[in-house]
C-alpha cells in the first residue's frame, strides 16, 4: 500500500466516521480501491488487526448489497446497524452475578466500567443497588403518568445495537424493580419513582464498554 493511498484512505475514513463507526452510505460512494483503504484505516484507528484482502472484498460486496453486513474474522466482528459499520472484538458471553453498587464512582464489571456521577436534581439517591444485565421482561417507568416501558423497546428507540443490549448494566432495588439503566447516554435513565428532588443530590450512571461484541 503506497503512502499516498494510505493517506487518502485515512482522510476518507476520518470524513466518514461518526464516533467509532463509519457510515455505510459514505463508503458506498467511494471507488472499490478507496473503500478498501478507508476500511483498513478505520480498523487500524480502532486498534484491530487487518483482515485479509478476501475478507475486505467480502465486506465490500455486502456493503454494495442491502446493508445487512456481518463479517467475522478470528479476532473481530464487523456489523452494519443504523446506517453505519460497527467493529468489536470477539469474546465469550459476559456473566454478571452478585455485584452491588454502594455509592462508588467507578465499578469494574465484566465487559466494561460502570461510572456514577453526582448531580443535583437528577438521578437516584439510594444505595446499595444490585447491578446486573437485563433480563427477559425487564420494564422501567420513566414518568409517573405513563405506563412501564419494556427495555427492549427503550433500547430500540435509543438505537442501541442489538449485540450490545444484553450486556448493558441495569441497577435494581431490593425487590428487583429497575431503578436505573446505564449506557443510553452520559447520564443513563432513572425510573420516575426513584428520581431525587430538585434540590437533592443524586447519582447518574454511564457505561464504558470494552471493545468486545
Amino acid at each position: 500500500l503506497s503512502e499516498l493511498a494510505a493517506a487518502l484512505g485515512e482522510q476518507d475514513c476520518r470524513q466518514l466516521m461518526v464516533g467509532e463507526t463509519i457510515t455505510l452510505s459514505g463508503l458506498a460512494a467511494l471507488s472499490p480501491a478507496r473503500q478498501v483503504n478507508a476500511l483498513r484505516s478505520w480498523l487500524h484507528l480502532g486498534g484491530f488487526e487487518q483482515p485479509t484482502r478476501g475478507s475486505l472484498n467480502e465486506l465490500r460486496r455486502q456493503i454494495a448489497g442491502d446493508g445487512n453486513v456481518v463479517l467475522e474474522t478470528d479476532q473481530v466482528v464487523i456489523r452494519g446497524y443504523d446506517g453505519s459499520l460497527h467493529a468489536c472484538r470477539l469474546h465469550e458471553r459476559y456473566v454478571l452475578t452478585s455485584v452491588t453498587w454502594q455509592g462508588q464512582e467507578e465499578l469494574e464489571l465484566p465487559g466494561g466500567r460502570l461510572l456514577a456521577r453526582v448531580v443535583v436534581g437528577e438521578g437516584v439517591a439510594r444505595s446499595p443497588l444490585l447491578v446486573r444485565y437485563r433480563q427477559a421482561g425487564d420494564c422501567i417507568r420513566l414518568a409517573g403518568n405513563r405506563p412501564r416501558l419494556a427495555l427492549s423497546r427503550l433500547f430500540q428507540a435509543r438505537r442501541v445495537p442489538p449485540w450490545r443490549r444484553d450486556e448493558m448494566p441495569v441497577l435494581a432495588g431490593p425487590t428487583g424493580e429497575l431503578v436505573a439503566v446505564a449506557g443510553l447516554n452520559d447520564a443513563g435513565v432513572t425510573a420516575a419513582a426513584h428520581v431525587v428532588g430538585p434540590d437533592e443530590q443524586g447519582h447518574v450512571f454511564s457505561w464504558v464498554p470494552d471493545q468486545g461484541c
